[in-house]
């Protein structure tokens, strides 16, 4: 029986791959690290104020379409830093009335628990209530994509093993499904045929889509889930990934088995995850039985070669 070595490439990958924020997903926790402190002027609540509220729906549909692609930065929705505590967590969030209000219910929702990025998206202060009342039902959306996002750029390292690396690939695959509902939304906007409401009902089946992708995210990689300073640790760092390959399998079989109850595409998706995910230990299964070599550079296999 032949064993081959972990490839070099493992342990020469440049250090700006680890330090630049937009090569890891880390630019949306670290801008909403800067927002929490800074403290809202009056001058931007009398300015979002004036504004009517027709455009006021325009703009935030820009911001909410570019959220829904990864982008941090907009004009009344913002990224928002949830710091975390011992036990329950706690979040405290500078602004207006508005502003507070989603933070609680972004911790009624469960985000800055374990298992999410640790961080919300808010209305800025001065939003009609109306509009934000609709647009707390998309926030959840842009949540998912900073995580996706961030569970795909980290993950899809030679850092990691083969099968968290197939997870990434097909995660990835569930953004540019997203991305392209998102290029058709904008369409639509850019033909004035697109309001908060349609917005709505064009992204609810959608979004349990990237909820269950997130949820699948989260769980199989506490690079997503954030440390107190929102980066959730150096990828590849002493048990960085808290499931083993077998685990993130197993994890993945039990969801689709309970997913019976779910929609068809729930059911699809953790159909698809689990094939990619379980296709490289299935290859080194393979290469075992068949020819009698353990190819397990990254020691996921269940079967260890013998000194």
């Amino acid at each position: 029986m032949t064993v081959n070595s972990c490839p070099a490439i493992v342990d020469t990958l440049p250090e700006w791959d680890l330090s630049r924020p937009h090569l890891t997903g880390l630019d949306v926790t670290i801008d909403a690290c800067h927002e929490a402190s800074l403290s809202v002027s009056p001058s931007s609540v009398i300015n979002s104020i004036r504004i009517t509220p027709e455009v006021q729906e325009e703009l935030l549909l820009h911001d909410l379409l570019s959220a829904f692609l990864g982008f941090s930065r907009g004009t009344l929705i913002t990224p928002i830093s949830v710091p975390k505590v011992a036990g329950r967590k706690k979040t405290e969030i500078l602004g207006g009335k508005n502003e507070r209000r989603q933070g609680e219910e972004a911790r009624q929702r469960g985000e800055g628990r374990e298992g999410s990025l640790g961080l919300t998206f808010a209305v800025k202060p001065g939003v009609e209530l109306w509009l934000a009342d609709q647009v707390k039902d998309l926030l959840p959306i842009c949540e998912h994509v900073a995580l996706l996002n961030r569970f795909v750029n980290a993950m899809s390292s030679h850092r990691y093993p083969t099968v968290f690396q197939a997870l990434s690939a097909a995660t990835r695959q569930v953004l540019e499904d997203w991305y392209l509902c998102v290029a058709q939304l904008e369409h639509l906007l850019l033909r004035g045929r697109l309001t908060l409401a349609s917005l709505v009902a064009f992204s609810r089946e959608p979004s349990e889509i990237l909820r269950l992708a997130a949820e699948v995210a989260a769980a199989a990689s506490p690079i997503c889930r954030g440390g107190e300073d929102g980066r959730g640790g150096c990828p590849g760092s002493e048990g960085c990934c808290q499931m083993t390959s077998a685990g993130v399998l197993n994890f993945l079989s039990e969801k689709h088995q309970n997913a019976l109850g779910s929609s068809p595409g729930c059911r699809l998706l953790l159909q698809q995850l689990l094939a990619a995910a379980a296709a490289p230990y299935f290859r080194i299964l393979e290469l075992w039985v068949c020819e009698g070599r353990l190819e397990d550079p990254y020691g996921e296999f269940m079967v260890v070669a013998s000194t």
